[in-house]
């Protein structure tokens, strides 16, 4: 799953749900609100505002968690 706002926000609850996907990538966003992430992978490349995730982040691959941005 990949999201891109550009310069838009980015607001949701759980990603992934209880079977989790495959790899999430947050390309671009200037706010970002997250609930709970389960995936292979998460992420965030770009974020010119404030990231903010208030649950779980369950990853289950190698990659794991990546928020550069």
């Amino acid at each position: 799953m990949t999201l891109t706002a550009g310069t838009g926000d980015i607001s949701t609850g759980t990603i992934g749900g209880t079977t989790g996907l495959g790899a999430v990538t947050i390309n671009s966003a200037r706010n970002l609100s997250v609930l709970d992430v389960k995936a292979t992978s998460l992420t965030q490349l770009a974020s010119s505002g404030t990231a903010l995730y208030t649950g779980n982040i369950t990853t289950t691959g190698g990659a794991g968690v990546n928020l550069s941005g």
